[in-house]
């Protein structure tokens, strides 16, 4: 809207400039002056343009909420492990994957379009984002993320491993990462990078010690830092 303003005005000024002077009427002098009253509405729009644009990119780099699209035309809410599994699945229960009675992750479709729903996990159970029918939220600032219109992603402050990633392609959610409930217990999941299969492994089977390892396994979607390269993929 503000955009859209800044044009219109420059606009109006310039059309009220000519029609004020009646061009046809004026003499060089005259036409020299509207016309450097012309270039001084354009600067002016082209300035409000540059901060409009700034300020967006600013609050689109801030930003700790978002929205996931998911392609239209999807009947069934199917899942892959990792982006490059061999096949896809459909959940079970209702499209709900479980931890016990706790639910990690629920996919479902609406309107010919897949929805997404989880709460991301640090080890101890506490939230560090959340994602509800596809609208993302971080409450966590020991993690850096990034996102565009179709994926969304967690990655570790330093290092940047993928610690969660969602994204939609071909109507299918394409899931990696953690998956934990309230205890922090859960399912790392990943894609083997020489087999390309989907696995689930425990959270229980897996120690601090096993993150320089398996971490690794599921590539980056973007690059980093969000403030050099918001939206950006690998």
């Amino acid at each position: 809207m503000e955009l859209f303003q800044i044009i219109l005005i420059a606009v109006l000024g310039i059309y009220s400039i000519i029609i004020a002077t009646k061009w046809k009427e004026a003499n060089i002098w005259k036409r020299i002056f509207v016309f450097g009253t012309i270039v001084s509405v354009l600067v002016v729009g082209y300035n409000g343009y540059e901060k409009w644009r700034m300020d967006a990119f600013i609050k689109k780099v801030e930003a700790t909420l978002g929205n996931l699209s998911s392609p239209k035309g999807t009947e069934i809410p199917y899942i892959k492990i990792g982006k490059n599994m061999n096949g896809k699945f459909r959940l079970h229960q209702n499209a709900i994957l479980y931890s016990g009675d706790y639910q990690l992750i629920k996919l479902y479709t609406k309107d010919k379009r897949l929805y997404v729903t989880t709460v991301v996990r640090n080890r101890d159970g506490k939230p560090i984002a959340a994602v509800l029918d596809n609208e993302w939220e971080i409450y966590n600032n020991d993690f850096e993320y990034n996102d565009d219109e179709t994926a969304f992603e967690v990655v570790t402050k330093g290092d940047r491993e993928v610690y969660f990633q969602v994204e939609f392609k071909d109507s299918i959610a394409s899931i990696s990462g953690f998956l934990l409930n309230r205890e922090g217990r859960g399912v790392f999941l990943l894609a083997d990078p020489k087999t390309h299969d989907g696995s689930m492994i425990s959270s229980l089977d897996i120690r601090e010690s096993d993150f320089p390892n398996i971490l690794p396994v599921n590539k980056r979607i973007f690059k980093y830092p969000r403030k050099k390269y918001v939206g950006e993929r690998e």
